[in-house]
């Protein structure tokens, strides 16, 4: 990538690409230079990476690698929050008012959303049937159509 922009910027110096037709990126280079040159041949620096997960991504990974089913979800609805939100913030507060490990308040929180879930499922099953379509007969349609 930085290979192909020395080569821009060589086009744009050597007048094979008119300053019109330079990349969005090309003034940001020029206002700020980088403090060493991009070479291909530069060493890599051997700084340490810093680690960015925050508690709830652990709480997400390990709920996703323990859900077997997920319902689907309505992504234009922001006001109801995911399965894995409400079991993230199901986690922290059985973790502060418990004061227990994260592993722990995870394994309650999980057990919790599942019973939930499949309470949510068998009620939700019930109602369907209660307030399934019901298809009314032909014959009745035919003679409430009648001449």
């Amino acid at each position: 990538m930085a290979h192909s922009r020395l080569e821009k910027i060589g086009l744009i110096k050597t007048g094979a690409m008119k300053l019109e037709d330079r990349p969005l990126w090309y003034e940001v280079y020029q206002a700020f230079p980088p403090e060493q040159e991009p070479c291909f041949d530069r060493p890599v620096d051997n700084t340490a990476i810093k680690s960015i997960f925050y508690p709830e991504d652990v709480v997400r990974a390990n709920f996703y690698k323990k859900a077997k089913y997920l319902p689907s979800v309505n992504l234009l609805n922001r006001k109801d929050p995911t399965l894995s939100q409400k079991c993230i913030e199901l986690c922290f507060q059985i973790q502060k008012e418990q004061r227990i490990s994260l592993n722990e308040a995870f394994d309650k929180a999980f057990e919790r959303l599942s019973v939930e879930l499949s309470e949510g499922i068998q009620s939700s099953s019930r109602a369907d049937t209660s307030s399934a379509v019901k298809i009314p007969d032909i014959q009745s349609v035919l003679k409430d159509s009648g001449p």
